[in-house]
């Protein structure tokens, strides 16, 4: 599906869950009609830029600093982000759900939590906001898989852009919706609800890697049936291929001249053999 058709057909169904059309037009955006794609990516740019906001609540600004940190966003927080632009609740739901389908973000619905301050708070994972210092990924104390590599031939794709893999981390997090995900630099950590491992997203220059892990305990018996019941929920689930679906879509609505090539798995050490 090319990137216009499915702009159309995100606008067309907006309009008839809404039962209104929300235009793209003056009265949000200083009298300049825009394209739906560059439509949203105005709002996905005010959001995920920090020196434009100047919170006067504190506790905005603070919850802010953590989505940074975290690139976990709270509803309140989003709205004080986008209040320039006046959105009634019918059209702020609209925009959010246009942004969703560009796997810009990530409405967090956790089906375990009963917290009913945070059903009245929504969070949002928004894999734009985090820091380019954000702190890596240590994995002492883990049992870890090796890697398997999902990606192009370095010859055609030398490189997939930060917004391609934030696009995917927001997928992964669809896929899962756990609310227990955290965001290292170049990569993420997931937590598959009713399972035992964690599973790891990293980008990898033209490849994404993707690993399983599990914490180490000193009772061997038990830590031999926890990754025995690993082993099963990976083979009977197979995210591996789940995620190189979405990866391969979103590469090909994204990046459409690279849509014929062939998207494949690879376990040799790629991160050592493309430096």
């Amino acid at each position: 599906m090319s990137i216009a058709y499915e702009n159309q057909f995100i606008y067309d169904e907006a309009i008839t869950t809404y039962q209104r059309p929300f235009l793209f037009n003056r009265k949000h955006l200083g009298g300049r009609s825009l394209h739906v794609g560059t439509y949203v990516a105005t709002y996905k740019k005010n959001i995920c830029c920090s020196d434009r906001h100047q919170f006067k609540i504190a506790e905005a600004r603070e919850s802010y600093n953590l989505a940074r940190r975290t690139g976990i966003m709270s509803e309140t927080c989003l709205d004080y982000a986008i209040t320039e632009f006046k959105l009634n609740q019918i059209e702020k739901e609209f925009v959010l759900q246009l942004m969703e389908s560009y796997n810009i973000i990530s409405k967090i619905d956790d089906e375990h939590e009963d917290d009913e301050a945070t059903a009245l708070n929504r969070l949002y994972f928004i894999p734009y906001l985090l820091n380019s210092y954000a702190d890596e990924l240590d994995l002492s104390g883990y049992s870890v898989s090796d890697c398997l590599y999902i990606g192009y031939n370095k010859c055609f794709v030398p490189y997939i852009p930060n917004g391609i893999f934030y696009c995917l981390l927001s997928a992964c997090l669809k896929m899962w919706n756990n609310r227990r995900v955290k965001l290292y630099y170049q990569c993420a950590k997931f937590f598959p609800l009713d399972d035992y491992y964690y599973a790891i997203v990293r980008k990898e220059k033209s490849y994404i890697s993707l690993q399983y892990c599990y914490q180490e305990i000193n009772d061997v018996e038990i830590l031999k049936l926890i990754s025995q019941k690993v082993e099963i929920s990976i083979h009977q689930k197979r995210p591996y291929n789940t995620i190189k679906e979405k990866f391969y879509k979103i590469m090909n609505e994204r990046m459409p001249k690279y849509a014929n090539l062939p998207c494949q798995f690879s376990m040799f050490d790629v991160a050592n053999a493309i430096k």
